[in-house]
């Protein structure tokens, strides 16, 4: 039976209309399969902790594959708020982060991450909560995250018929971090867009689902490493004038470089930590979830600070 969270609301049951059925007979046989193959790798199940391991490992696949056990044709919509004007073009509903979690069909290993649905409604709108669920169901599969992606916008426009969908899809992928390459830091973007946002390259900016990540170090880098050269090159013509030591006069621009990046980062912070709008230059109305704050590079007031010093040292 699946797992998926059951709504007493919902009337279709959409999540629950195609049950797998697995008899006693074949979960014993799949479980000796699974208990000869882990032996074979090198577990010993001859342990209290290992022994129910092939059944647990088994249920938890099964249970971790529930999505094949929902029909999204069965989801629900209802009549628009649109009264005329901007909201029934280009007004729009923006629902995430979703979590999501799914195995790759290419090594059974999962990838994980958040799903950004947005979507310009015309005649019908959908329940925010269904967006969760409409994710969860194509997710829950052995699937790639290209195909998550393209089959939720898909399924919006079927049901929906908006003027417009974006989807946009982050994940890690496990495939890539514990085996092969071992990118142990990296993420998969993919985006995917239907009407509107196909045409109307302002709508793609102005959707915060197109960003390339939550937060953008680049821009505060920037203006620490122009901020770190003008100090430097300021300092170094002083102290020829009066004669200083270099050396000292480096400390001293890694110091105020320092201080001027931490600002910069909690000026940064502090914008993050607000939700972001929508289509603010087009004054229209949108519905818009708040993203958590991100996660800084740490590294980037070394790397400027060390900048400052060789600038300064160069000068001098």
């Amino acid at each position: 039976m699946s797992t998926l969270a059951f709504d007493p609301e919902e009337t279709t049951h959409w999540e629950q209309v195609r049950p797998r059925h697995i008899s006693p007979e074949q979960w014993k046989k799949f479980e000796s399969y699974a208990a000869e193959i882990l032996e074979a790798f090198g577990m010993n199940l001859d342990t209290p902790g290992t022994r129910a391991t092939p059944s647990r490992y088994l249920h938890a696949l099964f249970e971790s594959t529930a999505g094949y056990e929902g029909d999204p044709k069965l989801l629900t919509a209802f009549p628009t708020e649109c009264h005329g004007g901007p909201d029934c073009t280009i007004s729009q509903v923006i629902e995430g982060p979703i979590e999501f979690y799914s195995l790759c069909e290419h090594h059974v290993l999962p990838f994980h991450g958040h799903a950004y649905i947005g979507y310009i409604a015309h005649e019908e709108i959908i329940g925010i909560s269904k967006l969760s669920r409409l994710v969860r169901v194509f997710a829950r599969r052995f699937t790639v995250q290209e195909r998550v992606g393209v089959e939720i916008a898909d399924e919006l426009v079927r049901v929906l018929e908006p003027h417009g969908v974006a989807v946009h899809l982050n994940a890690t992928h496990l495939c890539t971090q514990m085996r092969g390459v071992r990118e142990g830091h990296s993420r998969t973007w993919t985006s995917f867009w239907r009407g509107n946002y196909e045409s109307d390259p302002q709508l793609r900016t102005e959707n915060t689902i197109n960003r390339a990540g939550p937060f953008d170090i680049a821009p505060c880098q920037s203006f620490s490493r122009e901020s770190s050269q003008s100090t430097s090159s300021r300092n170094a013509d002083s102290n020829a004038a009066r004669g200083r030591n270099p050396n000292r006069s480096a400390a001293s621009a890694m110091s105020r470089t320092r201080r001027e990046g931490r600002r910069a980062l909690g000026s940064k912070r502090a914008r993050a930590s607000v939700p972001r709008t929508l289509a603010t230059s087009l004054n229209t109305s949108s519905v818009v979830r708040p993203t958590p704050e991100p996660m800084l590079n740490r590294d980037a007031l070394g790397r400027v600070a060390a900048h400052a010093t060789i600038a300064a040292t160069s000068s001098g």
